[in-house]
Formats: C-alpha cells, sequence, structure tokens
C-alpha cells in the first residue's frame, strides 16, 4: 500500500465551489482502478489548504491515474481555483517495532 498526500492551495473565496467541483468532477471519473480509498480534507488552521488523501496499492496505480479517461476534466475543472501548484508526496506504511520493544 502506498498514501498519496497531495496539497492544494486555493484561491481566496473560492473553497465551496472547490469543494463541490472537484466532487462532481471526481464522480464523472468512475472507478479508479488500484484506489482503495481516498478523503478530501480541508484545513482547520489553514481553511484554504486541502489535502487529497488516497490509499493506493502501488505508486504506478497512483501515476496510472493520469491515463483513466476523465482525469483532463477533473484537472480542468478544478484548476482555475488553486492557487499554486499541488505538492504531491507518497507514504509507505512503517513497520511495527517487534514485540518487546519500546520507543520513547
Amino acid at each position: 500500500m502506498v498514501i498519496d498526500i497531495s496539497v492544494v492551495n486555493v484561491r481566496a473565496g473560492k473553497e465551496e465551489v472547490f469543494i463541490a467541483t472537484f466532487h462532481q468532477a471526481w464522480a464523472k471519473l468512475g472507478r479508479v482502478e488500484g484506489l482503495d480509498r481516498w478523503l478530501l480534507l480541508r484545513g482547520v488552521e489553514k481553511p484554504r489548504q486541502f489535502i487529497f488523501y488516497g490509499e493506493w496499492r502501488s505508486v504506478e496505480d497512483h501515476v496510472a491515474l493520469a491515463k483513466q479517461p476523465g482525469y483532463e476534466t477533473l484537472l480542468a475543472a478544478i484548476g482555475p481555483y488553486l492557487e499554486g501548484s499541488p505538492e504531491i508526496l507518497h507514504y509507505s506504511p512503517s513497520p511495527a517495532p517487534k514485540t518487546g520493544t519500546q520507543t520513547k
């Protein structure tokens, strides 16, 4: 499993329309192969900042999203509301320490 964290900043006053537009455009993508779970999160301290959180089977599955029909439409729909470029990072789960070991 790979976690995708995509951080975007939205232009002032466009937050609500960004949320609605994102969800409408995302729904048009349909099922996305390799994506097990996703959330759109809004910043509490920075309400103009949003995080797309995705649980992917692999980085390759996430990269393949760009070839999905409708992906360019999604980008075109949300693009006017973005301030700057998204920061996209990938993370993998860290194994838990072996039983009997503790971290302080």
